[in-house]
């Protein structure tokens, strides 16, 4: 048995098999003992078997070969070195299937809308099943060929609604702009097709299918340099907010594209109640990281603005006992940046003292970053 491709880009299997009816020396078929699988014909589609025109088939996933890429640097040399991951267990992702329909010289003369469906990771990341718990999640098609598209929020507990066109996407409160990771991928020209009389059931192979990340990942770190005139004991209270920020974004699901809506006005406290304790008071240096937040993508016609609040317990050389004191910005740090979809960004504040008073100095840098190991040459490489 061959696998090819054949017209249009369908994949077909190839066998050659004598037959009792002698039609032509080639058979086009899919087949698996126990399920129905997917499969491309192309222009001859007509010449399959048909068992029930008008029978639904209950769609899942097989997801092998499929997965999500943790950082979307495709024109880096750091990407070569970021491996595809499998969907988490549990993950719950959004379809939407648009049927396609051909006049008889084969040429596409309509895509439209056949059916949603709400699905559920399992096996360690190997296969995707209808999310029993909510009312329609099973996708079910018809005989035909498809276009499928994917849309997700990483997440196991939340999942786009998929029931229009365009999904509109929020954040939970208007402080958390959106904590929601948006993936997609699509699947085109799948052919529907049973092979068998009785069965209902068709599994789907998604190998190659690349989730991306639409939105940026963007993370918030504050550094105290060791050996300054004053030693830093201990920060408590720390506040980081970052603004101004969408609160909501469009997906058209047939592009494949994120747009943002509505006014740039909110925020995000990367940083809301932040503490280090335990610093070694012979250098004072330390580091806090905040955990990743997932913002709608922007461009830098506006600057992103910074607040920045802190406790801070200290001591200084002429003193030797603990002091304490708060540290606010007299006015916010501002940044000219854009923040790309499918990047991730490190917004690092550093705590600087010059003399034995106050903090006279908080600086802002910006580096990328990435969750998983590279090689020391990529760490932080520019985008």
């Amino acid at each position: 048995m061959r696998f090819r491709r054949g017209l249009h880009g369908f994949f077909i299997y190839k066998a050659n098999i004598r037959m009792m009816k002698t039609i032509q020396h080639y058979l086009i078929f899919c087949f698996l003992p126990t399920l129905f699988t997917a499969c491309g014909v192309g222009d001859n589609l007509a010449m399959l078997p048909e068992t029930d025109e008008s029978g639904k088939l209950t769609v899942s996933f097989d997801l092998n070969g499929a997965g999500i890429r943790m950082d979307d640097a495709t024109d880096t040399r750091a990407n070569a070195n970021v491996p595809l991951e499998n969907l988490a267990d549990g993950t719950l992702f959004s379809i939407r299937a648009y049927k396609k329909t051909y006049n008889d010289k084969g040429e596409l003369t309509a895509t439209i809308f056949a059916d949603a469906g709400v699905y559920k990771v399992e096996s360690g990341g190997k296969t995707a099943n209808a999310y029993t718990s909510v009312t329609d999640a099973v996708l079910q098609l018809t005989r035909g060929i498809y276009d499928l598209y994917f849309l997700s929020y990483n997440s196991s507990t939340v999942y786009p609604g998929a029931t229009g066109d365009t999904e509109t996407i929020t954040g939970s409160t208007l402080a958390d702009v959106t904590s929601k990771d948006v993936i997609a991928t699509s699947m085109k020209d799948v052919q529907i097709q049973s092979d068998q009389d009785g069965q209902v059931t068709l599994t789907i192979p998604m190998d190659g299918a690349v989730f991306s990340h639409l939105c940026s990942r963007v993370k918030a770190r504050l550094d105290i340099p060791r050996n300054q005139p004053v030693i830093v004991l201990g920060v408590s209270a720390l506040k980081i907010t970052m603004k101004p920020l969408y609160g909501t974004a469009g997906y058209n699901w047939q592009k494949g594209t994120l747009s943002t809506t509505g006014e740039r006005n909110n925020s995000v406290d990367l940083i809301a109640s932040g503490a280090l304790s335990g610093i070694d008071s012979s250098t004072g240096a330390a580091t806090l990281s905040s955990s990743d937040v997932y913002l709608f993508p922007l461009n830098d016609d506006v600057p992103l603005e910074f607040d920045v609040t802190m406790t801070i317990a200290y001591k200084t050389s002429s003193s030797g006992s603990q002091l304490s004191g708060d540290f606010k910005l007299s006015s916010p740090v501002a940044l000219d940046k854009a923040l790309l979809a499918a990047k991730s960004y490190c917004f690092v504040f550093t705590l600087t003292y010059y003399g034995e008073l106050v903090p006279s100095d908080l600086t802002l840098d910006v580096t990328s970053y990435s969750p998983v190991n590279l090689p020391s040459d990529d760490v932080g490489a520019d985008d």
